[in-house]
């Protein structure tokens, strides 16, 4: 899990913290940069390729409209 919050915060998503959908204890992440939420992130969505370097295989990515933006706010640390 370390790892998926390192890799996204190289992406500049910011934790949700508290926010768990899809998978049970599955993170969500949101960047406000492009206003794209990031949900059921876990170590089965994700794998790492012969060099180590991580890959996201199965997220959910949202753009988020004024409506999310706002129920996603109470989770930004």
């Amino acid at each position: 899990m370390r790892e998926i919050q390192d890799f996204m915060r190289q992406l500049w998503f910011q934790p949700l913290v508290g926010l768990h959908l899809g998978n049970p204890g599955a993170l969500a992440f949101y960047r406000d940069l492009d206003e794209v939420a990031a949900f059921d992130a876990h170590p089965a969505n994700f794998v790492k390729d012969h060099d180590g370097v991580i890959l996201p295989i199965d997220l959910i990515l949202v753009r988020a409209d004024a409506a999310l933006q706002h129920a996603l706010a109470h989770y930004l640390s």
